[in-house]
């Protein structure tokens, strides 16, 4: 064979593969669009953002309402009791101030470069949970004013270069500063494969223990804060740390610990958080929700805004640092820097609010740690300084230098607990309280309390759906036999909330319909599954509920979606306003009873197949409704305990509820529901 025999076989095989796989597209396109029910319909454009836009609506008509009111800046008269009401609002939101247990500090090593000197350390946030920290002092005598420096998401932790620079630049200012890393960063990263390399770190892993952190009520943001406030009790446990001088200050994920830290402790006497601040109704319309840390239960629906923590610490001094060209907003910057303004000039201290924006990306650059560190020098010097950032390379740490430990992991340390480990042991401890606390309830109260736990109205209380039926004839879609009639229309539960749907009339109809609502989709029903009730005379009604299937969030493809679920994006926006998909799903439920019954009559028997993340829904609806005419038929039933115990579970991100495993599990409501009436199958959780 010569060379151009062989160039045309390669073309032709290329040929070949092209065409079948043009084929099997059109297939695949062909099989979508005939189940597809909101495709070119003006009310849905986008039908992948219909959940972004009905829940940025709800919240930004929170935040409207909330920017409306007459204490939206509190006057100077009312600060004191404004900012002692918020601090406690905030706690509570978090899950609570944990317990303060000992410290237990162990100093591993010392060093000294050319104008500072550090020492490499560990001390215990909470028991177990060892936080690997260097500490950077100044080579003058003490005692020393110090600042706490939480890390944004560099997998590297304190040994970020950036990072380590503020640190440096604050000690050769006469300003120590502990830097430590967060969870999941540096030497606590948790998911770790044999070789010692990380399967997931950063954003993705705070996402995947944030879920867990849900579960029980308390918010993943609760453990980086609570190892800041121990990384305070720490210095001010020193000898050489002055203990009326401290400050922080971070940068992107450290900036959001920052913002945390300098609203909830008052011995934060100074602060610097950077590109991070904006305004909520900002994030929400650029990039949306970030990972789990940066999300806390309904402080939307309680008026927490970006700008609250900067006003929750005045009227003591910070410097906010932002970059024109940053991720986060630089217009909601400006808004929360103007809305912290006005209290601050409000409270006489005008000058003890500033801002630096420089004209670049996101980032901890240098002109940002010299603003800081001069910021730093005013309050605790009280003398304003040029700073200037002069670091040579060889006094930058390396690896083996600011490591605590010899493999890189706080695993080696002798009572290491994950945060995962943390929450099954709190888990367990709620086993008990949770069993008793249900049984005192009657049924009626257990009702309402879900009802409460799920933020949504009673099935009384559900409107009446609207209903948009598409002209067309569809039968000739769907190779069906015994079929009457293949109807579609949209299910309107709400406004800005769209279920589409797809009616198979039998020829012969008895009194039973099956309503079928699959979690990956109506379009992956089997066929043979539709054909087998219609030739027993029932109705089958195939619907996708809000953020499925026709209306499932495409999102990111990141790792946070790799691990959680799709559709992640949505449940923080939900998360945020009080609501969860478990909830919003429930109410669906609601709407369409409603709307079968005006269809079929009140008297007709409902079969409710579902599955995985929609098995809990559907159990909470038949809980809630208690029907004797409603059968459950679920396959792949997960039990919330199930994702504590696991936690590598994946794709459950949509299922978490927040605080529920204080009150109860799905066990719980099976147990109570008529055997006769709910079949189910349980299933392995599929694992990252």
């Amino acid at each position: 064979m010569n060379m151009y025999q062989k160039y045309f076989l390669i073309y032709l095989y290329v040929i070949v593969i092209l065409f079948i796989g043009l084929g099997v597209w059109g297939e695949e396109n062909s099989e979508s669009a005939k189940w597809s029910v909101l495709l070119g319909r003006e009310e849905v454009p986008k039908p992948s953002e219909m959940m972004k836009l009905y829940l940025n609506s709800k919240a930004l008509q929170i935040l409207k309402n909330f920017s409306g009111r007459d204490d939206y800046v509190p006057s100077a008269d009312s600060f004191d009791n404004w900012k002692r009401a918020r601090k406690e609002e905030l706690w509570k939101l978090l899950g609570g101030i944990p317990e303060r247990t000992p410290l237990n500090p162990v100093v591993v090593r010392r060093g000294e470069k050319t104008n500072f000197k550090y020492e490499v350390l560990y001390f215990e946030s909470m028991p177990g949970n060892y936080v690997s920290a260097v500490l950077y002092l100044p080579i003058s005598p003490p005692p020393y004013p110090a600042m706490i420096i939480p890390c944004g998401h560099s997998q590297e932790g304190k040994g970020y270069v950036e990072y380590q620079k503020m640190c440096i630049l604050l000690a050769q200012n006469g300003i120590a500063s502990l830097i430590y890393d967060p969870p999941g960063q540096g030497e606590r990263i948790t998911f770790i494969d044999d070789s010692g390399k990380p399967v997931i770190w950063g954003t993705a892993e705070h996402t995947v223990v944030g879920l867990r952190c849900i579960l029980v009520g308390l918010n993943y943001a609760l453990f980086e804060i609570w190892d800041g406030i121990r990384a305070v009790d720490y210095l001010m446990s020193r000898e050489d740390i002055d203990k009326t001088r401290i400050g922080c200050a971070g940068n992107s994920g450290g900036g959001t610990q920052t913002a945390y830290l300098m609203a909830l402790d008052d011995r934060i006497k100074v602060a610097g958080p950077s590109c991070y601040i904006t305004s909520w109704e900002r994030l929400l319309t650029t990039i949306g929700p970030q990972d789990a840390e940066q999300n806390i239960y309904s402080q939307i629906l309680h008026g927490f805004d970006h700008s609250d923590y900067l006003m929750l610490h005045a009227p003591e001094p910070f410097v906010l640092c932002c970059a024109t060209y940053d991720f986060f907003d630089i217009e909601g910057t400006w808004y929360s820097y103007r809305r912290a303004k006005r209290l601050y000039s409000a409270l006489g201290v005008n000058s003890n609010c500033d801002i630096i924006e420089v004209g670049k990306k996101h980032g901890w650059c240098k002109e940002m740690r010299e603003e800081i560190t001069k910021m730093a020098l005013s309050c605790f010097y009280g003398k304003w300084v040029d700073v200037k950032e002069e670091i040579k390379d060889e006094d930058v740490l390396k690896h083996e230098e600011y490591n605590v430990t010899q493999k890189g992991t706080v695993k080696e340390i002798h009572g290491f607990l994950s945060i995962p480990e943390i929450l099954v042991n709190k888990f367990r401890k709620l086993e008990e309280e949770r069993k008793s606390r249900w049984e005192k309830l009657s049924k009626d109260e257990r009702k309402e309390k879900i009802i409460d736990l799920l933020s949504i109205k009673t099935f009384e209380e559900t409107s009446e759906p609207q209903m948009i039926e598409l002209d067309g004839e569809f039968n000739d879609n769907f190779d069906l036999k015994g079929i009457k009639k293949v109807r579609k229309l949209v299910v309107v539960p709400e406004e800005g909330v769209y279920l589409p749907a797809i009616i198979f009339e039998p020829i012969e109809m008895l009194k039973s319909v099956v309503l079928i609502t699959p979690s990956a989709g109506k379009a992956r029903i089997d066929m043979m599954k539709i054909q087998n009730y219609l030739a027993e005379g029932k109705c089958v009604v195939a619907v996708d509920l809000r953020g499925i299937g026709e209306t499932e969030c495409m999102g990111s493809k990141n790792d946070i979606t790799k691990t959680v679920g799709a559709g992640w994006e949505d449940y923080f926006r939900a998360y945020l306003i009080g609501k969860s998909f478990v909830g919003m799903w429930v109410e669906d439920y609601f709407s369409l009873l409603k709307f079968l019954d005006k269809e079929f009559g009140s008297e007709c028997k409902i079969l409710l197949e579902a599955d995985e993340k929609l098995s809990i829904p559907a159990i909470h609806f038949a809980y809630l409704i208690d029907s004797p005419r409603i059968t459950l038929k679920l396959d792949k039933v997960y039990f919330w305990e199930d994702l504590i115990n696991n936690p590598r579970a994946k794709g459950q991100i949509m299922s978490a509820v927040n605080g529920v495993l204080i009150w109860y599990d799905i066990p719980y409501l099976l147990s109570e529901l008529d055997k006769d009436k709910v079949v189910y199958s349980t299933a392995q959780l599929p694992v990252f």
